[in-house]
């Protein structure tokens, strides 16, 4: 701690050295003390020190945990550098609390001398899978006066586990997706809760169709507004196949064919393109997902030329399963529609040609 003396001294005036007495006196103790009937007293300065400056603190992203899936130990690293207490002995301690606010887990560090305005860093291991409930947990960081174990500093959030449930498209396609708190960041001066945000509001009901032997669902958008990573377990296309259209794919016994998806992040949208590349004969527009003789590369998924009319009104599905950090599933409805002709009469036809004399 750095002291100033605060006081008014008018009754010591040094005119020269010749004031002094020569000789090893000056240096001891009393050598320059006050006269008694001089006030002063001692006054803490911590707070002007660095004025103007504020607390900061930041931690590793924490979450979200998966009921399911959390086996591992969870590290969280804080780092502080606060101007609000002054310097004093500090224990460094995390502590979880269940949904009755009572401490279910508490890990502390080696008591140290911390100087205010220091920056910081710590790590914790905390066993997440112990005490992690569907009520969700909170979690303390606490800075612990050392000898009187006073709590001096507390930076605090409560967080719930990923939901890992499947949802109506109905409700998916009516009101978007808001998880609860499945974890925390830091943005420097607190703990902030990691939200997320799925909507599919905007979702089309049809693939959307460049051309009349193309699947195509790079239009079919997903809105991401979370400023998270986004990821997901798996996703596919799938659709019935009676009519034998698709006799080099690989069909299930009922008769379905089930085509692996990738979920592409472009800014705060997804889209949908196709997990493998196929092979197709240009000639006839012919697809397998292996190798033929005189079939080429492609990444695209086409329909054969004869297979516009009876695929057409096809329902098919986007099965989607642990998108997002809240890990939720669902199956999106959506037809293929080519109701119209590439070139045809005006009225039956995305572009026409006119004729007639003038």
């Amino acid at each position: 701690m750095i002291y100033r003396i605060v006081g008014i001294v008018a009754s010591l005036i040094i005119t020269s050295i010749a004031d002094f007495p020569i000789g090893p006196s000056v240096i001891g103790p009393n050598a320059f003390s006050l006269p008694s009937s001089v006030p002063f007293t001692f006054k803490p300065i911590d707070d002007d020190i660095l004025p103007g400056k504020v607390d900061y603190f930041n931690c590793t992203t924490f979450g979200p945990f998966s009921l399911e899936t959390v086996t591992n130990d969870a590290e969280v690293t804080f780092t502080y550098e606060l101007y609000s207490v002054p310097s004093q002995n500090f224990i460094e301690r995390v502590r979880l609390l269940n949904s009755s606010n009572s401490v279910v887990a508490s890990s502390s560090k080696t008591f140290f001398y911390y100087v205010k305005g220091d920056r910081r860093e710590v790590t914790f291991s905390l066993r997440i899978r112990d005490y992690l409930t569907k009520d969700g947990l909170t979690l303390n960081f606490e800075l612990v006066n050392e000898p009187s174990y006073e709590i001096v500093k507390t930076y605090s959030t409560h967080f719930y586990p990923s939901s890992d449930e499947t949802i109506s498209w109905l409700d998916l396609k009516q009101n978007t997706h808001t998880s609860k708190t499945l974890g925390f960041y830091s943005d420097t001066f607190s703990m902030r809760p990691l939200v997320e945000k799925i909507d599919f509001t905007h979702f089309g009901d049809y693939v959307d169709v460049d051309n009349y032997y193309r699947l195509d669902f790079t239009k079919n958008l997903i809105h991401y507004p979370s400023n998270c990573s986004f990821r997901y377990n798996s996703a596919y296309l799938l659709f019935n196949d009676k009519d034998r259209l698709f006799p080099y794919l690989s069909h299930l016994l009922t008769g379905d064919i089930k085509i692996p998806l990738s979920m592409v992040r472009n800014g705060t949208y997804i889209y949908f393109q196709f997990k493998n590349a196929f092979y197709i004969n240009k000639r006839t527009l012919q697809i397998s997902s292996t190798y033929r003789n005189g079939f080429v590369l492609t990444n695209d998924f086409y329909l054969p030329i004869n297979g516009r009319s009876k695929f057409n009104g096809k329902q098919l599905y986007l099965i989607l399963n642990g998108i997002g950090l809240d890990n939720i599933s669902t199956t999106i409805p959506i037809r293929y529609d080519t109701s119209k002709s590439l070139v045809g009469v005006c009225t039956d036809g995305d572009y026409c040609v006119i004729g007639g004399t003038r």
